[in-house]
């Protein structure tokens, strides 16, 4: 019996793998279809740490990802996350830290361009600047008055950020933004 649960885990890991594979090979082809799956990077999170971010508040993630960035605001700032992502098996590996960690964080297998974004108070994007501009104008358009744009590493050609902070090396920038600036 054991050896039979052993073989249907490894069929099954067999094929998220080969699933998985096909994932990346068709991401490398398309790129403009989809940002790849790369989670923040500690030490972008802790550069974050310097953010003046108020508690209880709600944020948004834009192609979260394993939703890494949420849980740090949830575990640093308090802050109530959604995540929103077409990858199934980022969303997965969410949901699996997620409950592993007894984080709140809701994270929706679906496009970003769904969600209203006058519900959240930040907005958190770690995008490559020609994504970036691609939905600029959307989140303007889109989000409250009093709302911040945290942009991770990348920041909008078209817009200036009222307040960069910066690692003393060369990588490692938080630009935020506003609605009017």
């Amino acid at each position: 019996m054991i050896y039979i649960i052993l073989v249907v885990f490894l069929f099954l890991i067999c094929i998220l793998l080969i699933w998985f594979c096909f994932y990346v090979v068709v991401s490398c082809f398309f790129p403009n279809k989809r940002a790849p799956f790369v989670p923040s990077f500690d030490r972008d999170l802790k550069l974050m740490k310097q953010l003046n971010l108020v508690k209880w508040k709600k944020i948004i993630d834009l192609w979260c990802g394993n939703a890494k960035a949420l849980r740090f605001f949830e575990s640093e700032f308090w802050l109530v996350g959604d995540g929103y992502d077409i990858n199934f098996f980022a969303i997965v590996l969410a949901k699996i830290f997620n409950r592993i960690g007894r984080y709140k964080i809701r994270v929706f297998w679906k496009n970003f361009f769904k969600a209203d974004l006058k519900k959240y108070d930040y907005i958190y994007v770690f995008l490559f600047p020609w994504q970036l501009d691609n939905i600029a104008d959307w989140i303007r358009e889109n989000m409250k008055n009093d709302c911040v744009v945290i942009s991770n590493s990348f920041e909008f050609k078209k817009r200036k950020p009222f307040e960069l902070i910066k690692n003393k090396k060369w990588y490692g920038k938080i630009y935020l933004y506003k609605k009017n600036q």
